[in-house]
């Protein structure tokens, strides 16, 4: 499986992955309160993508970051090909 980065992603996508690490943030709380938590190092994860993801998202309403289509991999083969030619 290939990481997708979060810069890489969509408006709609990075909306669905913050509403997910919301989601994940609320049980690891719950598990942190009741000393079930086995991995204290996911908490501090979930919660730099979840900043990571407000601030992409936040770039895109201030214009900093332009929405772009995502690049097709048939268009980055098309550029591989010219490579080996020359």
């Amino acid at each position: 499986m290939v990481k997708e980065s979060v810069k890489d992603m969509t408006a709609q996508e990075l909306n669905e992955k913050l509403k997910d690490y919301n989601e994940e943030m609320r049980n690891l709380r719950v598990q942190a309160v009741m000393g079930q938590m086995e991995n204290k190092k996911r908490k501090w994860f979930v919660r730099k993508k979840i900043a990571q993801i407000k601030t992409i998202l936040h770039e895109y309403k201030l214009e900093i970051r332009k929405l772009e289509p995502v690049k097709s991999k048939q268009v980055e083969n098309k550029k591989d090909e010219k490579r080996k030619e020359k």
